[in-house]
């Protein structure tokens, strides 16, 4: 069943959004082979999105509340064709569906996503975003309904971020870190600090975004900072026993872009080699700059060769093939000259290509 549902997902994004949108049909059923074992499913995937392109706005809600579906992937063909219609009822018609508490969450929840969504022609008034926005702090209000309003609302100012993210419900909070990260980066660290400076304090999932967001807001920091956060996230590493945690102490510090975190990252056998992967491609700026240097020395050698064995990246060869060669004619140490020929190896023949998405 589930099988079926995503196959109508896909085929929603392939054939519903550019049919409403430009009037054009981009994927046929009469590409695939006829005796293709998806062949049946997507036909009949295509035939339900198709249906519900023809209803309105109405019916489609209407819809999802009679087969009393959930905010899963269930509803996601729904969802997908009242996006394409969202700008046929305006503000005040989503508003509406938000603030009903006679209206089931599902329904609730697909209507913030569409009074918020950057494809709305018309903007939410101030005055009606703070009417909505109030839900938040409405404990009747079921908790993944204001968890939804804090993903896709537009707060005020940072100050309301700012007291959710340190006084909330923890998956309240990490939310409201999320967003501080993205538009206040100011007082995010300002949350941060405070935070960290008191972690025994905190709950497990604020404790979690202030770390997890926490690294990449240090991308540019000096190293002093990012040796303070790098020595708070080992002690944490050490005393939370949770692997969702520590997977995102990990992911922070690699995307700290830190040579020192990347450092005991590789070293830490007690993340996972996926995790250390993802990090090695974050701090791949670090590691070329590493090795860009004349006079690095053979314990940083290490590290990059370990990191490039862990991730292969082909930008880095030919900063590589120049510190082998540099180690060679010292003829100081013949095994690392060894593991650095192999590297170079790998790395021909398995290297990806790291484009930096920071700059």
């Amino acid at each position: 069943m589930k099988k079926k549902i995503w196959i109508i997902a896909l085929v929603c994004l392939l054939i519903l959004i550019p049919m409403a949108v430009y009037g054009v049909d981009l994927f046929s059923t009469q590409n695939i082979p006829k005796d293709h074992p998806a062949k049946e499913a997507v036909e009949q995937a295509e035939a339900f999105m198709r249906e519900l392109n023809e209803k309105s706005v109405e019916e489609l809600l209407t819809e999802i509340e009679e087969k009393k579906l959930d905010y899963n992937e269930e509803a996601m063909p729904y969802a997908i064709a009242l996006r394409i219609k969202e700008n046929e009822r305006d503000s005040l018609f989503w508003a509406g569906l938000v603030l009903d508490d006679k209206r089931p969450a599902v329904t609730r929840m697909l209507a913030i996503e569409l009074l918020y969504d950057n494809l709305r022609v018309e903007r939410v008034s101030d005055e009606l975003n703070e009417k909505v926005f109030a839900l938040i702090y409405d404990n009747n209000v079921e908790i993944r309904i204001r968890e939804q309003l804090l993903n896709f609302s537009a707060p005020k100012d940072s100050g309301v971020l700012k007291e959710i993210a340190l006084n909330a419900e923890p998956n309240m909070s990490f939310i409201a870190i999320r967003r501080l990260y993205q538009t206040y980066p100011g007082e995010f660290q300002v949350v941060l600090n405070t935070i960290l400076n008191d972690s025994d304090k905190q709950p497990l999932e604020r404790l979690r975004g202030a770390v997890l967001y926490g690294g990449p807001a240090l991308r540019s920091a000096s190293l002093q900072e990012q040796e303070k956060f790098l020595s708070i996230c080992k002690e944490l590493f050490a005393k939370v026993d949770s692997q969702e945690f520590r997977d995102s102490i990990a992911y922070a510090l690699g995307d700290m872009n830190c040579w020192n975190a990347l450092r005991y990252l590789l070293s830490n056998d007690k993340i996972d080699r996926l995790v250390k992967l993802r990090c090695v491609y974050e701090s791949y700026p670090v590691i070329e700059q590493k090795l860009a240097d004349e006079k690095l020395s053979e314990a940083d050698l290490q590290v990059a060769l370990e990191s490039m064995e862990v991730n292969p990246i082909d930008n880095c060869l030919p900063y590589l093939k120049k510190q082998v060669e540099r180690l060679e004619k010292a003829k100081t140490s013949p095994e690392l000259v060894a593991q650095g020929k192999r590297v170079c190896e790998l790395v021909e023949k398995e290297g990806i290509m790291h484009v930096d998405k920071h700059k």
